[in-house]
């Protein structure tokens, strides 16, 4: 079934991932997205994977993607710091705050990025109290369990995978 990944972006300007929903229940959603044409030559987004598994739970301020590479080779998994999840029957929005954190395939190491951004958005004035509370929650949670919260994914992974075959 597809569904409508929608990102909305806190200058306002959303974007839309038209995606294969293999799980989706009111608290979480499991989403297969495929790179197409016009994701690829967005000048917009420079991405190097060609396919992601995003999760997504309503209720947290993070969500993960796992990207895949030529050949559904892992390149690593990819946590954006969010509020305001919504998961409906058709539909997965959520409200970028900027800060990600990458994981590198072998779960050795993470590294946040966009921390400049993060830095000038909060210098503009542009993230309510509520949104920067959410950004330190998050980035404790994931400097601390990025993990385990990986183990929690796979296994929802799995249990998808069990379902289907």
């Amino acid at each position: 079934m597809q569904v409508r990944e929608i990102k909305q972006h806190l200058n306002g300007t959303r974007q839309v991932f038209f995606c294969e929903a293999l799980h989706l229940d009111p608290q979480v959603a499991v989403l297969r997205f495929v790179v197409n044409a016009d994701y690829a030559t967005d000048p917009s987004v420079a991405r190097p994977h060609r396919s992601t598994l995003g999760y997504f739970w309503a209720g947290r301020n993070y969500l993960l993607y796992q990207m895949f590479g030529d050949n559904q080779t892992l390149l690593g998994y990819r946590f954006d710091v969010c509020t305001d999840v919504q998961i409906t029957e058709d539909t997965v929005r959520w409200t970028d705050l900027l800060l990600d954190f990458w994981v590198d395939p072998d779960l050795s190491q993470g590294q946040f990025l966009d921390e400049d951004e993060l830095a000038d958005a909060l210098q503009h004035g542009l993230l309510t109290p509520e949104q920067q509370a959410a950004v330190a929650q998050a980035r404790e949670q994931l400097a601390t369990g990025f993990r385990d919260i990986i183990r929690e994914a796979q296994d929802l992974r799995s249990r998808f995978v069990q379902r289907v075959s």
